[in-house]
């Protein structure tokens, strides 16, 4: 796969997977043609994908080659080849992938992921994981590398003063002495995840443990409902240790059990709306006696035979008898499929949000379980909770910002949600810069209200008169608006009008002199 041409604001993907757990990407060549200083490339993404194989894959060309957002609980991540970029592997600060391979006795063939010289990456490392604070996080992506294989070692960043990314990943590779490497060149079956890693962080977030640097309580959340899942649908897992035990007992019966539960319901009626062998069987003979009654029609119009007459009837009440068993077949189902929403709406009433994932969750169950049971109309008029559910960092917000996303394509298929821009505008991918307390910018904007509809303020931190551009851009770095005013006391905040604005996420600039402030998000909701 070779990705075409773009421009600098425009969020390019080679494969992403976004929350799609137990998924393979494996034995593809992803290359780019773009300048990989443009932020926004990515090679392959992997967002809050449990239990994902990454295998045996080539990149190059991007500026984040294989990148990793989020919880990626036993991550089964071997034998890609991670060519030229900005930087190769990165991990936000949000993002887990457990250990590469899991550490046990005997220690398991090392993954044999293969990094190019430093000088091959533009910012000097292959490798980065923003997840370093505090530093035993680095521990729940561990790489167990044989040092004496230079390219299975990338150079990573050892100090958190220095650019572009301001972190210590000094622990996060661990070069040992000796050992076996796994080799793409044996693998025969590509795709195949032999591994069932992950304990030590199994074990951090059983005991509610701090596991990444930004979004702490939420991804806390996030990742207790990957693992109870985990745990209900493999029991043996779950009864393996006592403190496995312990927490499916807690958390049955708080909102990470009671949601897990709708799920289960809202996934059986999904199952339950679709027709099985005996359906499809039934239907095949309808069409088998159709087509045998249009036969006869043609020959009897030429030869009235009694035979034919007969054989006639015969399949009419064939036909009449499948039809009754097809109507059968379909009121069951349907029947089948209502109580299981029926009782999805009930569990899911019942949930007592304690974050924004679950609460986030709740509320797109919700929206879905009123869609199903009443129409387009029912999701039309969820439309304004939906996109502000959508329009939130999915690392914070949850699988269900995925889910509003989907629903939301379902009103407008044109939606589209840049999840670089709106997951910036809270901090996720901002590098983690030293700070200074004897020097304050004067670099701010505010906005509100925001969310907007028809109009907005954007408030200017300024000390003196001064003269300014206000510019405003579409997440495909269009300009809808543009503004020069000398500002004042009287004149700050600026009202913008947002009436010909399109819902989606801008961006807002102000300028003066040589001063860039800081931009500034604002979503639009019609």
């Amino acid at each position: 796969m070779t990705q075409p041409a773009f421009t600098q604001s425009t969020s390019n993907y080679g494969i992403m997977l976004n929350n799609a757990d137990t998924s393979v990407v494996s034995c593809n060549s992803v290359t780019s043609a773009n300048n990989p200083l443009y932020t926004y490339s990515t090679g392959i993404d992997i967002s809050l994908s449990d239990k994902s194989t990454i295998t045996c894959n080539t990149t190059s060309g991007h500026y984040k080659g294989i990148f990793f957002g989020g919880g990626n609980a036993e991550t089964d991540f071997r034998g890609n080849t991670i060519g030229g970029h900005y930087v190769g592997l990165y991990l936000n600060s949000a993002a887990v992938i457990s250990q590469q391979p899991p550490v046990t006795n005997p220690m398991p063939e090392y993954h044999g992921n293969v990094w190019l010289d430093s000088a091959n990456y533009l910012s000097g490392y292959g490798a980065v994981n923003l997840n370093a604070t505090p530093a035993p996080n680095l521990a729940l992506s561990l790489f167990s590398t044989n040092q004496s294989v230079n390219f299975h070692n990338p150079i990573i960043p050892l100090d958190d003063t220095f650019g572009p990314f301001y972190v210590d990943d000094g622990t996060w590779f661990d070069r040992l002495p000796a050992g076996s490497s796994f080799d793409c060149a044996t693998y025969l079956v590509c795709g195949e995840n032999s591994l069932n890693g992950g304990e030590h962080l199994r074990m951090q977030i059983v005991n509610d443990e701090t596991i990444t640097s930004d979004f702490i309580p939420e991804s806390k959340y996030i990742a207790k409902q990957q693992l109870y899942e985990t745990f209900a649908n493999d029991e043996v897992l779950a009864h393996s240790k006592p403190e496995y035990i312990d927490f499916v007992d807690n958390q049955s019966t708080t909102s990470v059990g009671t949601l897990f539960h709708t799920d289960k319901l809202i996934n059986e009626a999904i199952s339950l709306g679709s027709f099985g062998t005996q359906f499809n069987e039934l239907l095949e003979s309808l069409i088998l006696a159709t087509d045998s009654i249009s036969i006869l029609d043609s020959l009897i119009a030429n030869n009235m035979q009694a035979g034919f007459i007969e054989t006639r009837n015969l399949l009419l009440e064939q036909v009449s008898g499948i039809q009754s068993q097809l109507e059968l077949e379909i009121a069951s189902k349907e029947q089948f499929k209502n109580q299981k929403i029926a009782a999805a709406i009930s569990a899911n009433l019942s949930v007592v949000p304690t974050q924004i994932p679950d609460e986030n969750e709740k509320n797109v169950n919700d929206a879905y379980l009123t869609f199903e049971t009443g129409g387009i109309a029912q999701l039309e008029s969820r439309y304004s909770q939906l996109f502000l559910i959508a329009n939130q960092c999915k690392y914070k917000g949850g699988p269900a910002v995925i889910r509003a996303r989907n629903l939301l394509q379902l009103l407008d298929e044109t939606f589209y949600f840049d999840d670089n821009s709106i997951c910036e505008a809270v901090g996720i991918y901002r590098n983690t810069t030293t700070t200074s307390t004897s020097i304050q910018p004067r670099n701010k904007i505010a906005i509100q209200p925001n969310p907007a509809k028809n109009s907005f303020e954007v408030l200017v931190d300024f000390t003196v008169e001064e003269t300014i551009s206000l510019t405003i851009m579409d997440i495909l770095g269009n300009v809808v608006y543009g503004k020069e005013t000398t500002l004042s006391a009287t004149t700050n905040p600026i009202t913008v009008s947002s009436e010909q604005m399109l819902s989606g996420v801008y961006t807002v600039t102000v300028k003066s002199g040589n001063i860039n402030y800081t931009p500034a998000k604002i979503v639009i909701i019609k």
